[in-house]
């Protein structure tokens, strides 16, 4: 035996929208509020990247990989169309401003019932200029009065839209504008790599004995100079004896017993700090520089700080490198 229930009822299929209006929801995508960036993409070869940045809208252009530097970037006819929908609905979206006249189709929609429901007359309503055409010259004197309110209605909504499509042709022109823009900023950028080495020559160039060089050399000089740690007191004075001219450097050697053994490096005061305080320099020639250096040492064991005053003479060798011509000890002079 068989029952009705032993097999399922078979579900209805599947037939479609007929009326197509699923054609008539908006662009999910394209409106959705948590779309931040927008790209149309150019078959020559560039990115246009639009971007919210807050109340504003940031544009930007991006070269693909390949493309030569151009001085210029041509849009298509539907390029530029979508550019301009992209800017119109970003726009749309910041001042609330509808700049699509899609509400005219749905007063078309209601008024096409209308007649169909009175079966009087036939016509259409051009949702761009307002004009009605009329197929059924029978047509009844209360539908003429309905069909006359509907015209004036869609002529006052054709009014109101025209500030709007003011609007979308503002923005198109300033998005063309602003590609226009940054075309001018790329080739600026290209240029200023592949400038002339005339165009670098301009650039001004620091001198050997300018103040900036000079005071650096000195700081550097002395602090190596009074360096006796245990550790870096090697290192340290032949780097400084390295920037002496000759007669200065058999002087420097002699007084101060270059290398001096450890055991006596070791009972001189450790961990003392040099704290460089001013430097003061006068142009004694075009060459040469004479140049005041006040320091004081600090030991880490005592509050008691020692100053030191040491008058250096800078000249310059024939490359330009800074050497110690004279060096004059005046710590205990006033």
């Amino acid at each position: 035996m068989n029952y009705s229930d032993d097999y399922s009822t078979p579900a209805a299929s599947f037939s479609g929208d007929e009326t197509g209006a699923i054609f008539d929801a908006p662009d999910v995508v394209r409106q959705s509020p948590t779309t931040n960036e927008r790209v149309v993409d150019t078959q020559s070869g560039y990115l246009v990247v639009i971007k919210r940045a807050e109340a504003k809208i940031a544009i930007s252009v991006k070269r693909r990989i390949g493309t030569p530097p151009s001085s210029a970037i041509y849009l298509t006819p539907d390029e530029s169309l979508k550019l301009s929908a992209i800017l119109a609905d970003m726009v749309a979206a910041q001042t609330g401003k509808q700049l699509s006249p899609r509400k005219i189709q749905s007063s078309v929609e209601d008024w096409i019932g209308k007649v169909t429901a009175q079966g009087a007359v036939a016509g259409s309503l051009d949702p761009q200029t307002g004009e009605v055409e009329q197929t059924d010259a029978s047509s009844e004197q209360p539908l003429h009065a309905e069909f006359s309110a509907l015209q004036k209605q869609a002529r006052g909504r054709r009014k109101k839209l025209v500030p709007n499509q003011r609007l979308k042709v503002a923005v198109g022109i300033t998005a063309v504008a602003i590609v226009g823009l940054l075309s001018f900023i790329v080739i600026n950028s290209f240029g200023a790599k592949h400038s002339s080495p005339v165009a670098q020559a301009v650039v001004a160039q620091v001198g050997p004995l300018d103040d900036s060089v000079v005071d650096k050399f000195a700081r550097g000089f002395v602090s190596d100079m009074l360096d006796f740690s245990p550790e870096t007191y090697k290192v340290s004075q032949i780097q400084a004896m390295s920037h002496m001219t000759g007669a200065v450097l058999d002087k420097y050697w002699a007084e101060t017993n270059f290398p001096l053994p450890k055991r006596q490096l070791k009972s001189l005061p450790q961990g003392q700090t040099v704290m460089i305080t001013k430097v003061t320099q006068e142009r004694s020639s075009a060459e040469e520089k004479e140049v005041d250096i006040f320091a004081e040492l600090v030991s880490a064991n005592s509050k008691i700080s020692n100053p030191v005053h040491l008058k250096l003479k800078l000249a310059l060798t024939p490359d330009n490198q800074i050497k110690v011509g004279s060096m004059q000890d005046l710590s205990g002079k006033k």
